[in-house]
């Protein structure tokens, strides 16, 4: 009975957030196009952001409230050592989500890549149907990140000129 009230929970969970991350990529989105309408759109861009974020979140939460199995805890040596691990992976996802939102090409390169093991991993553990539908989010984000790679943001250029050693004198 239990274990059918936390699936209810987490299907409902589920539901709610996707909810939310569509509800937040049209709403960025607009802000977007109001403050510069020459700029494309970029719903799929905070979308994934905004699921990473809340992956980031709830993952977080979990680390914190969630008792580890024992096999986990003793193969890694210490409870420390598990928490600080969980804290650099938090970290590093919240890095991602932020990169994501701020269309950084670093944070499209590394997400390409998270999905892409994802996907082969679901593949090579013979789950047919979510490494297809894990092949089918990275086909279509590599489309995005393609047709849009010019628009994500660089590096400054760097100025060819030499820096000025004239002051202005009054």
């Amino acid at each position: 009975m239990g274990a059918g009230i936390f699936q209810l929970f987490l299907l409902v969970a589920i539901f709610v957030g996707y909810g939310y991350a569509i509800y937040f990529a049209f709403e960025k989105n607009n802000e977007l196009q109001k403050s510069d309408p020459s700029v494309r759109p970029y719903r799929w861009g905070y979308f994934q952001s905004a699921l990473v974020l809340a992956h980031t979140v709830f993952g977080g939460a979990a680390l914190l409230v969630l008792p580890v199995g024992k096999d986990f805890t003793s193969s890694i040596g210490s409870g420390l050592l598990q928490m600080a691990l969980g804290i650099a992976l938090v970290g590093f996802l919240f890095w991602l989500g932020f990169a994501l939102f701020k269309r950084r090409r670093s944070g499209w390169i590394v997400f390409l890549i998270l999905l892409a093991l994802g996907a082969f991993s679901e593949l090579a553990d013979g789950q047919l149907g979510s490494g297809l539908g894990g092949l089918l989010v990275l086909a279509l984000s590599g489309i995005y990140v393609q047709k849009r790679w010019e628009e994500f943001s660089r590096p400054a250029p760097q100025s060819t000129e030499p820096p000025s050693d004239t002051a202005d004198t009054v």
